[in-house]
């Protein structure tokens, strides 16, 4: 396009004139770049193929880029105001008729490295492909594609990892149990992809476990790792640091008594369109490319254990601790700055990643490995009070004592009384009493909720009747359902309680019962 060349700033139009603007010409110049393209979302977002992948545009880079041009275009009018007026106008302008590149739905996982692609097909085979815009990667990982294990057919060979390798040694010795090991892969092969898997990594152990260097490491693969302080996600301006984050870490478990804002965190881990606030800027609406991986010396408090909250959780447990002795150092400098090491440790990941890929899915609860399931439990007593209520005082139905039945009332007291000695937060009754018969019919095969199983006491002295449930809990004193006055119980028959239908109390079988309630 020529010059913009504004005759004393205004140019004829019949009856009236209409000043030049700098917004059309710089949308219009924009829009002739064939290597920008924008992305989809409410608030649009400029990338520029940089010959390898699609690079987000920052604010500031743009707006450099329009200053340039307002020096030669419109010298009067040269400020940061102006600029920015320029970049939301052509992005805008752009939108919708110049999307970034969608790739094939026939396309396999891919894995955007430095120097090509990896793409991991269903099947598990792995192919290598040159950069090419039309994949539509708004990313790259700090590796190479070892092109010498490539064969004539775009195959990529993987290598087994070696168990004499600093890398495998570490790995080996963090992890001892192969199947932790090949579960780990899975979880951080799993970041390295365009694949949304939607789950937050949290690896969980005691002090000097690995876990630390473990993330280091997968950190050191990612283009942009962000560390992130998660006490601070509902700050107005904190999240804008993970707009253009492909891997946020969170070193250090929030306190139990401020507790995080998990419907946002929710988002954020699923790649939920999310508004982020920015300082004297238009709020943007993204939609995150991050994976996030949490590494906790204990467990993290959260009070929503739903399973639509547990499913977004992939938990890692870290139960090896290593020696004084037996630590080397500078280990993280001694594999993070070996490329030898680095293939060997990307390998690992890609092997995870395939399995992964083949799968279609994370592993069911059933295919998890022996730790994770137990580690999972635990991770749910530590946070529903419900739970860890009925665990500690073993709460169930007694086989010898059939008929023993408790109040609700004194049920629902003694959880309380349970939860205030302990400094942690109660749940509602009602909720209370949908977490226990699901935990129940989990772990014991009982529901307390059924009718069989609920029932009317008969009449007190003030003519009322105590709800009851066939159940009993140490500490909670069982109910004698014999009529009023009777001296021998055994000699007198007993007319049955009224048994009610308590699924309004209880919810359904199926139903999770969790609401916002604090636990």
């Amino acid at each position: 396009m020529g010059a913009f060349q504004p005759k004393n700033g205004v140019k004829s139009t019949g009856t009236r004139t209409v000043k030049e603007s700098v917004e059309l010409y710089y949308a219009d110049r924009l829009e002739q770049d064939a290597n920008l393209a924008v992305g989809s979302g409410e608030t649009p977002e400029l990338f520029r193929w940089n010959g390898v992948y699609w690079e987000a545009q920052r604010d500031v880079a743009l707006e450099q880029d329009a200053l340039g041009q307002l020096k030669k275009l419109d010298p009067a009018k040269y400020n940061a105001s102006k600029a920015r007026s320029m970049v939301e106008t052509a992005v805008t302008r752009l939108a919708g008729h110049k999307p970034l590149p969608v790739p094939p739905k026939t396309t396999g996982v891919l894995v955007p490295l430095k120097d090509g692609l990896l793409e991991v097909q269903p099947s598990g085979v792995v192919k290598a492909h040159q950069p090419h815009p039309s994949f539509g990667v708004t990313h790259a990982i700090n590796a190479s594609i070892d092109w010498s294990r490539v064969g004539a057919d775009g195959t990529y060979a993987l290598l087994p990892l070696n168990p004499e390798s600093r890398f495998g040694r570490f790995i080996t010795q963090v992890q001892p149990s192969p199947a932790m090991r090949d579960y780990l892969a899975e979880c951080f092969g799993s970041t390295l992809s365009t694949m949304n898997v939607q789950k937050a990594i949290i690896l969980e152990g005691s002090g000097a476990n690995g876990k630390s260097l473990c993330l280091q490491i997968l950190s050191c693969f990612h283009a942009n790792p962000v560390a992130f302080d998660l006490s601070r996600l509902d700050g107005e301006f904190n999240t804008e640091p993970l707009v253009h984050a492909t891997l946020v870490t969170v070193s250090e478990a929030p306190p139990r008594k401020r507790p995080i804002n998990e419907n946002l965190f929710k988002a954020w881990v699923a790649r939920d369109p999310v508004s982020v606030n920015r300082k004297n800027r238009v709020p943007l609406t993204v939609k995150p490319r991050a994976s996030w991986v949490l590494a906790m010396n204990e467990a993290m408090g959260f009070s929503d254990m739903s399973h639509g909250f547990l499913r977004r959780i992939a938990n890692v447990p870290f139960t090896q601790t290593i020696r004084a002795e037996d630590q080397i150092p500078d280990l993280d400098r001694l594999i993070t700055e070996s490329p030898a090491e680095m293939a060997i440790a990307l390998d690992w990941l890609l092997a995870g990643l395939i399995a992964l890929t083949k799968r279609g899915r994370f592993m069911s609860d059933d295919e998890l490995p022996e730790e994770v399931r137990s580690h999972k439990v635990s991770l749910r007593k530590s946070n529903d009070t419900a739970l860890e209520w009925a665990d500690v005082v073993d709460a169930g139905q007694d086989p010898a004592h059939p008929n023993q039945w408790a109040d609700k009332v004194v049920v629902y007291h003694a959880y309380r009384e349970f939860c205030a000695d302990n400094g942690r937060h109660p749940v509602e009754a009602n909720e209370f009493w949908k977490r226990l018969r699901r935990d129940l019919q989990a772990s014991k095969g009982i529901d307390i909720g059924a009718a069989e199983n609920n029932r009317r006491a008969p009449k007190d002295s003030t003519g009322n009747r105590a709800r009851l449930v066939r159940m009993r809990a140490d500490g909670v004193p069982p109910v004698s359902v014999a009529l009023a006055g009777a001296r021998d119980t055994a000699s007198v028959k007993q007319p049955l309680p009224e048994i009610e239908d308590y699924a309004e109390h209880f919810g359904k079988p199926s139903e999770h019962g969790h609401g916002a309630a604090r636990a």
